[in-house]
């Protein structure tokens, strides 16, 4: 079943303002995922009496932009503050974190941290972490309940578990051990919901959906919208535009969609196909062979001229106009808000059962087309998308009233709010 739509206005009647710390390795430069979404969410919480402060870490090598790294950044100490004045609205600490390990970089993240919460100027009354928390964590979530300082914690993708029996044994007991540290639990789906109780956590888990900006992504008013979008953008008006979201990564099943294009170049010589997203591929080692598959693909495709990577861009909405489909062939998500935004957009959507998917992110062949993680089914469906232009505005329109409904980003930050200031009422 959708999630109906939230009324909950408790959280703008509470006239307590509440100071929180956003913490994330990975807050600045922000690129994506719930960084993104929190960075999108400052105004909101503002105005709901939530005073926010931000505590980043630096990227590691692959999430770097060469316009990104600021002149001594990596020749700072270990734990530096490189940065320490207002970002987006907001009072922002940034520390030179160590450029490996996701347990280092979260200690080294953490001991500020607890530095900034111990100086009680002005007192943090409640600590959010964002996106990434490793079990090793839960020592320093312990030291903050001992300086009244609760945290909550906003679980967003399901973790990879290792092949190994012992080792995913281990990692469900320390994960365990850290969420009975956290006094709740932030989830975006029923299905990552039910993920967390079949763990047996003992924990209070929160279900708030990725709120979307209704007004920010609107369906085009006209063709003529349209065509000035498509001039602006340099597109085509006669193009077939294809657009995927998300970062070159083997995860998000960008192989999968250049396999596709091989055949769909050929039978749509008007297709023009673009990727926005960082190319994790040019930056890690580790993706040297996925960055061959793709510049194989691309050649294969003898349209390597009409599929653009776009990298990182800040008018993404402007895209979502502009296109025809949105294709999604990610492998493993949370709640993705590419495809919310989307849909919000007017845009019809083929979307692959991604793991993570909940039964409540809409309908199959109502609100999306589905698909299979299969080059000749993606194939198929975008040619049948292409081919039908029926079958295109009937899943927009349905999508748009699906997002109306009930991803109002309005509705969520309320929820948000409420959440805090009930944690910091009970602390």
């Amino acid at each position: 079943m959708n999630p109906q739509p939230i009324a909950n206005n408790s959280a703008r009647k509470d006239t307590r303002e509440i100071n929180l710390c956003l913490v994330s390795p990975d807050f600045l430069p922000t690129r994506g995922g719930a960084e993104l979404r929190f960075r999108r969410y400052l105004p909101g919480l503002i105005q709901r009496g939530i005073r926010p402060r931000i505590l980043s870490g630096t990227p590691v090598a692959r999430k770097l932009r060469s316009t990104d790294v600021q002149s001594d950044w990596y020749r700072r100490p270990i734990g530096d503050v490189i940065l320490d004045k207002e970002v987006y609205g907001v009072d922002t600490r940034q520390i030179r974190l160590p450029d490996h390990g996701a347990a280092k970089r979260s200690a080294c993240l953490n001991t500020e941290l607890l530095r900034l919460c111990a100086q009680n100027h002005p007192k943090i009354d409640v600590v959010q972490f964002l996106s990434s928390l490793p079990n090793s964590a839960a020592s320093a979530i312990h030291k903050l309940r001992r300086l009244g300082v609760p945290s909550v914690f906003a679980y967003t993708l399901p973790g990879k578990d290792p092949s190994s029996p012992f080792k995913r044994y281990w990692r469900q007991v320390g994960f365990r051990r850290l969420c009975r540290r956290l006094d709740g639990i932030v989830t975006a789906s029923s299905a990552t919901r039910r993920l967390l109780d079949s763990m047996g956590l003992d924990a209070r888990i929160e279900v708030i959906p990725n709120g979307v900006d209704l007004q920010r992504y609107q369906p085009v008013r006209d063709d003529a919208e349209r065509s000035g979008m498509r001039r602006d953008l340099g597109i085509r008006e006669d193009a077939q535009v294809l657009l995927s979201i998300g970062a070159i990564h083997p995860r998000k099943g960008i192989d999968l969609l250049l396999e596709a294009w091989v055949s769909l170049a050929r039978r749509y010589p008007d297709a023009q196909l673009y990727l926005i997203g960082m190319r994790h591929d040019l930056n890690a080692p580790k993706l040297a062979e996925f960055k061959h598959r793709v510049d194989e693909l691309l050649a294969a495709s003898g349209a390597a001229d009409r599929a653009h990577f776009l990298d990182y861009i800040d008018n993404v909405d402007a895209y979502l106009k502009a296109a025809d489909i949105l294709v999604f062939p990610s492998r493993r998500e949370g709640m993705p808000n590419a495809v919310l935004e989307a849909m919000a957009s007017g845009l019809p959507c083929i979307l692959a059962p991604f793991i993570g998917l909940s039964p409540d992110f809409g309908r199959p062949n109502e609100e999306y087309l589905p698909t299979a993680h299969d080059p000749e089914a993606i194939t198929r469906a975008v040619a049948r998308l292409l081919d039908d232009a029926d079958l295109r505005q009937r899943l927009a329109a349905n999508g748009r009233h699906w997002v109306q409904d009930t991803m109002n980003v309005e509705d969520m930050l309320d929820r948000y709010a409420e959440l805090y200031k009930s944690i910091a009422r009970k602390a």
